[in-house]
């Protein structure tokens, strides 16, 4: 609808009108669906978003995405803590307290890249959404893991 509006024709004259109305097969939850935000929808909305995207032919891996990724969340916060745990031993008694912080930094610069880089490979659908939003999450338990061996047992 618009309001104030010259409507023309092919070899007339424009003309002025109050309003106008076109008629469309567009339905408001089309478009709502292409204009939302993935991470503006609450997370239990977020599998009927996709299957309403996906039965208008849109892409949902942006919903997918931020599904998987808040599914995944509380493991990556447990291996955020494996990274620091690594970073924080003997810390005292090695006196090397400019190399663990600086390592401690990288490692976690490391892992956001890593996280914000696969997380657009899956919005873009270059990866599937649920393997890009675990890539992170076992890369950094994995090194968490494994450094925290080695610092204990070496």
């Amino acid at each position: 609808m618009a309001e104030d509006a010259t409507v023309r024709h092919p070899g007339q004259v424009p003309e002025q009108t109050s309003r106008v109305e076109i008629k469309t097969n567009l339905r408001p939850e089309f478009v709502e669906e292409k204009l939302a935000r993935p991470e503006a929808i609450p997370f239990f909305e977020l599998p009927a978003k996709m299957r309403a995207a996906w039965s208008f032919g849109l892409n949902a891996n942006g919903f997918g995405m931020q599904f998987h990724s808040l599914i995944a969340l509380p493991v990556l916060l447990v291996a955020m803590t494996l990274i620091a745990a690594t970073v924080s031993m003997r810390f005292a008694r090695l006196g090397q307290s400019v190399t663990m912080i600086l390592s401690g930094v990288v490692a976690g610069f490391l892992l956001y890249v890593m996280s914000v880089l696969v997380k657009a490979f899956g919005t873009a659908g270059i990866v599937p959404p649920v393997v890009a939003a675990w890539i992170p999450v076992v890369v950094a338990m994995f090194f968490g893991v494994t450094f925290l061996l080695y610092r204990e047992d070496g």
